[in-house]
């Protein structure tokens, strides 16, 4: 069953068709265990991999003829009358078909569909009269905002018709089909097809563009409606716009860290004057002050960054092993948990602990080289090198999440369209993390607040009474993630994250958040600063921002 997932149709689609036969009951069964047991009553076996065959290529009221003829053959006495035969078999496919119940599943899609606003529309190779009758029997007389009977006429036609009938371009419907024939003829006329299987077709299909093949008991409709969105070659931004995007997220990310270490766990009333200078200097944009006030130094949230996307430009991909290698060997910059990985000789490490932040900022470097549109390589990549360091679901959680709305933002999305977005995947991510529940309904509900927030001052204030910024997962990266979505202006965050007043995390804090703010707001990180620090990493960031666009571009999302 398809679940967390906002109910839309997509673009377009403005009514859907279903066929009776088939769809709403399982005739296409009744019509083979009529068959099968005319077969049985002369000691012979008719496979309903046959049936299935024969449905592939004719409707059913035109597959007698030709099961009259395997009887034929394959009977071992002569069929002298096979018109009784024929008779015979259609009287019990009828009873058969009076007590078919509806599908399993149809009676939510119905729902499904009057909810997402759709008109309803039902088809079938019976009479009116007969249609009718079923969909009393049924119980569906007053489900339908138009019934439409392909009797006289080739269902391809009848198609055509039922479009001109409804004011609609066909492009605007969507026919719910069961056996290959029907979608040959909808598909002709320009319809899309969910393809509802049952015993006799479930073999039958292989999908293709403006098709999707979906059962009801276990896929809502909307979640059959979104496979037929047909994604071509992917349309995102410019690779040179994305560049820009991933240097000033690469360089807000460092900024934040760097002015974190400055500030170093102390609260804003112990801050000495050329510290409160310093953040003066950020708010008002000026200069960087000089290299004995900011050095430009970072901490190891910036540091394991940089090790990731160097290694993935080198490898062109997210390596779990070259990475592990890398952190055995590099300056963790106490990293505690990194001390852990290197005291594990076993062939496969996983972290068994670690509920911390120090795994999230490095996720940077992963959704700089996966795009959005890709959400599982991106998950997965990022499970590759949170689960090194830490195994704790909080951490693995926020990491997730920190990846996700960064990945958005370099795609272009605002920041308020990715809030509005996230819900729709937190019960996916706290499954893939193994939990982290708090850490999502946090970021939810904090999120939330930015729009009741008067200033990017009470937003901060709000978030260190409510989740503080300390080390755990759960309190700075939330925080710092909750500010990347609020959409206050740089300059007044920082100034404002800066003057605290406990004794936070606020390098790892800056960090989350400087990397999102970067990448939702790539004018407002002061380039002079960025250059000091990338001059004391000995780095050039706006070449790596490229190389790191460039393999994000060859994904093959």
């Amino acid at each position: 069953m398809t679940r967390g997932r906002e109910k839309r149709a997509p673009a377009g689609v403005r009514a859907v068709v279903f066929r009776l036969d088939g769809v709403l009951v399982d005739s296409a069964h009744a019509s083979y265990a009529a068959w099968h047991s005319e077969f049985f009553r002369r000691g012979l076996h008719l496979p309903i991999d046959y049936w299935g065959d024969l449905l592939a290529s004719y409707p059913v009221h035109r597959c007698d003829d030709r099961v009259v003829a395997l009887l034929r053959e394959r009977s071992p006495e002569p069929l002298p009358d096979p018109a009784a035969v024929v008779d015979r078999v259609r009287r019990r496919r009828q009873r058969l078909e009076g007590a078919q119940p509806l599908r399993p599943g149809v009676s939510r899609w119905l729902d499904d569909a009057a909810e997402l606003g759709l008109r309803l529309v039902v088809a079938s190779d019976r009479p009116p009269s007969q249609l009718d009758a079923e969909l009393v029997r049924l119980r569906l007389s007053d489900r339908f905002d138009m019934r439409f009977s392909f009797a006289g006429t080739t269902v391809g036609d009848g198609y055509r018709r039922l479009a001109e009938q409804t004011g609609l371009p066909a492009t605007a419907l969507v026919a719910v089909e069961d056996a290959p024939p029907g979608v040959r003829a909808a598909r002709a006329v320009g319809l899309r097809c969910v393809v509802s299987p049952h015993r006799v077709s479930t073999h039958l299909f292989t999908t293709e563009d403006g098709m999707v093949v979906a059962e009801p008991p276990w896929v809502d409709l909307p979640g059959a409606l979104s496979g037929l969105t047909v994604a071509g070659p992917r349309q995102g931004p410019d690779e040179a716009v994305v560049a820009g995007r991933i240097a000033a997220s690469l360089g807000g990310l460092a900024l934040g860290d760097a002015v974190g270490k400055v500030v170093n766990k102390r609260t804003a009333s112990q801050l000495e004057t050329d510290t409160a200078e310093l953040l003066t200097s950020l708010r008002s944009g000026t200069e960087p002050p000089p290299a004995t006030v900011f050095t430009g130094c970072v901490t190891d949230d910036t540091v394991l960054l940089l090790a990731l996307a160097d290694r993935v430009l080198a490898d062109g991909r997210v390596h779990r092993d070259s990475y592990e290698r890398v952190l055995r060997s590099l300056n963790p910059r106490s990293g505690r948990q990194i001390y852990k990985l290197r005291g594990d000789s076993s062939d496969l490490h996983v972290a068994g602990d670690g509920n911390t932040n120090g795994c999230v900022p490095r996720c940077a470097a992963v959704a700089y080289t996966v795009p959005a549109s890709a959400l599982g390589d991106l998950c997965y990549d990022m499970l590759k090198v949170v689960t090194l360091t830490h195994g704790g679901a909080e951490a693995v959680a926020a990491s997730l999440l920190f990846g996700v709305v960064l990945s958005r933002a370099l795609d272009g999305e605002s920041a308020r369209s990715v809030r509005e977005r996230l819900p729709a995947l937190h019960s996916s991510l706290v499954r893939l993390a193994g939990g982290g529940e708090v850490v999502s309904e946090l970021v939810r509900s904090g999120a939330a607040q930015a729009d009741r927030a008067e200033s990017a001052a009470y937003y901060v204030d709000m978030l260190e009474n409510s989740v503080g910024m300390a080390m755990a997962a759960r309190s700075s990266a939330v925080a710092g993630i909750c500010l990347g979505l609020s959409g206050f202006p740089f300059p007044d965050v920082m100034a404002a994250l800066m003057r605290r007043q406990a004794h936070w995390d606020l390098d790892s804090t800056g960090a989350i958040y400087g990397a999102l703010a970067g990448a939702f707001q790539p004018q407002e990180i002061p380039g002079a600063w960025v250059t000091r620090i990338a001059q004391h990493c000995g780095r050039d960031f706006a070449e790596m921002s490229r190389s790191l666009a460039e393999l994000r571009g060859r994904h093959p999302a």
